[in-house]
């Protein structure tokens, strides 16, 4: 991810060119391009090598991070679907993968409470949207560095929204990565 590392950035693994732009296949995309959609993906056949591929590689960034933020323990929030009750089963089998930081991941650190427009299909992607739509069901512990995780981000918002919800109850320093970066 980096060797310094700030609140104020988002921080991604890889750059992520969509399958498709503008409605028409894109001609950059990339083998990042497809691991990203096998781990969006569970009934993929190359679910678990995405897992394995992004999960080595979040692994070792959030080490990384530990280390230069002085902490033992990190919290970790998911950004919520876009679709009210559904998880990530990637972005959780990733967080299993995770060696040698003490991860406290909960669900409930951040829920979608009713079913937005997915902002890859053209729904609207500012931040009031997340904001009106995302609670935290389960309060995190605001003495604990806080890392929101999401699987591609565009925009950031969904991201910064979900850091203004955190910040609300009482998180204090919170990191935020993606999976990939729209490029």
């Amino acid at each position: 991810m980096a060797k310094d590392y700030s609140s104020d950035k988002i921080y991604k693994l890889c750059d992520y060119p969509p399958y498709r732009r503008f409605g028409e296949d894109n001609p950059d995309r990339n083998k990042d391009t497809y691991r990203i959609m096998d781990l969006k993906n569970p009934s993929s056949n190359n679910h678990q090598s995405a897992i394995k591929h992004f999960g080595t590689n979040f692994s070792a960034g959030l080490k990384k991070l530990v280390v230069n933020i002085k902490t033992d323990k990190i919290q970790v929030a998911i950004v919520p679907s876009s679709k009210k009750g559904k998880r990530s089963s990637g972005l959780e089998a990733i967080l299993k993968m995770v060696e040698e930081v003490a991860i406290i991941y909960d669900p409930l650190f951040l829920v979608r409470d009713e079913d937005v427009p997915a902002s890859h299909e053209g729904g609207n992607r500012s931040i009031e949207k997340h904001i009106n739509s995302i609670s935290v069901k389960k309060i995190p512990d605001p003495n604990i560095p806080m890392l929101i995780l999401d699987d591609v981000t565009t925009t950031g918002n969904s991201l910064e929204a979900c850091e203004k919800i955190l910040k609300k109850k009482g998180v204090t320093l919170i990191y935020k990565v993606a999976i990939g970066k729209t490029v």
